[in-house]
């Protein structure tokens, strides 16, 4: 499961604008995308996040167009994803950029099911927090943990002590 975190980051680094609202959208795409059991189709993409978000299909496709062709402008993001800039705005480069986060994910091999249950979170934190006691544990894998515990951390800080 992607990360939505991590592809924020990653958004940004590419040179992609927070303040934009496709920014929000495209994040949501990709969270759809990743979800799916098969590849969607942009509208029924698009409408989906519209009805969540309380929009129109129309002002989520022209959001996530516009916010990929400024990321398009960026050298970095060209480079980043090979083929991106040859495709524009097109659902091509959305499911591209959806391929690169899928794949740099699974290198750094963060897969962890953030949720917004509070008593899960700390169950997944006190699972990894005694896997990272392990003496024998390889650097690669204690990598992963931790930047997988500091996610969760984060988590359980932002819903608070409540929880949902």
């Amino acid at each position: 499961m992607l990360n939505r975190e991590q592809m924020k980051k990653q958004l940004i680094k590419m040179g992609g604008d927070p303040t934009l609202k496709g920014f929000d959208y495209v994040l949501d795409a990709m969270e759809e995308l990743d979800t799916a059991e098969d590849k969607l189709p942009l509208m029924s993409l698009h409408e989906k996040i519209g009805k969540r978000e309380k929009s129109s299909r129309s002002a989520v496709e022209r959001a996530i167009r516009y916010f990929l062709n400024e990321l398009k402008k960026s050298s970095k993001a060209v480079a980043d994803i090979g083929e991106f800039g040859k495709f524009g705005a097109s659902g091509k480069s959305l499911y591209l950029l959806y391929e690169k986060f899928k794949e740099e994910q699974e290198e750094k091999g963060l897969f962890v099911q953030v949720t917004d249950d509070a008593k899960r979170l700390k169950m997944q934190i006190d699972g990894l927090k005694w896997e990272l006691l392990r003496e024998d544990l390889p650097e690669k894998d204690r990598t992963i943990f931790e930047e997988s515990l500091k996610i969760l951390r984060r988590r359980l800080n932002e819903l608070g002590e409540e929880g949902k």
